[in-house]
């Protein structure tokens, strides 16, 4: 049995159990290769295109939700103080979550914060802290050099649960494109 014959038989049995008409055997061949050429086109083109736009859709929804200036969020690190101690602020807030920074050239506006020069994302237990060890030289230390030499960084806290810290890390990480920029690997590591 050949292909053909194979494929014929598969027509006749769909079309027998939907009530259509059964096909010439040269048109059932037809159909088939238009079928997988469907497929192949859809593969190849369509889905690729569609997740492009599915994944720029969701990095404007990040981002226009509202970014914190490095220097806000450090100026808030520790907002309150009594009798010699701190009270409230960042520092005091700390859960699991992921992070988004964006760095630019100048400083963004309206729809300029679309267009950002490099991105870093990252996860931890201790969100709040590990982002402030990145712009103070103990985290990554491209984001650190940005902020030094004079580049606009924001940040983007995502709170999430421990359990799902990797699985968030990966798709910001995808969305983001930041493995062409500061991220080495496509995250969910160990180290947190």
């Amino acid at each position: 049995m050949d292909l053909s014959e194979y494929s014929i038989g598969i027509l006749k049995n769909i079309s027998e159990k939907i009530g259509m008409k059964v096909p010439e055997p040269g048109r059932a061949v037809l159909y088939l290769i238009l079928a997988l050429l469907a497929v192949f086109v859809f593969i190849t083109i369509i889905r690729p295109v569609a997740t492009f736009f599915m994944n720029r859709r969701k990095r404007n929804r990040i981002i226009s939700k509202g970014m914190l200036f490095w220097k806000d969020f450090e100026k808030n690190w520790i907002s309150s103080w009594r009798g010699g101690r701190g009270t409230s602020g960042y520092k005091y807030q700390d859960g699991p979550g992921c992070y988004v920074i964006l760095i630019y050239d100048n400083q963004p506006r309206g729809r300029g914060f679309r267009r950002y020069k490099d991105v870093y994302v990252g996860q931890s237990i201790h969100v709040y802290h590990r982002v402030h060890s990145h712009f103070n030289g103990k985290g990554n230390g491209d984001v650190y050099a940005d902020i030094k030499y004079g580049r606009q960084a924001y940040v983007r806290i995502l709170p999430c649960s421990e359990k799902r810290l990797n699985k968030k890390e990966k798709r910001l990480i995808r969305i983001f494109r930041a493995e062409k920029s500061y991220n080495r690997t496509k995250g969910g590591g160990v180290r947190r």
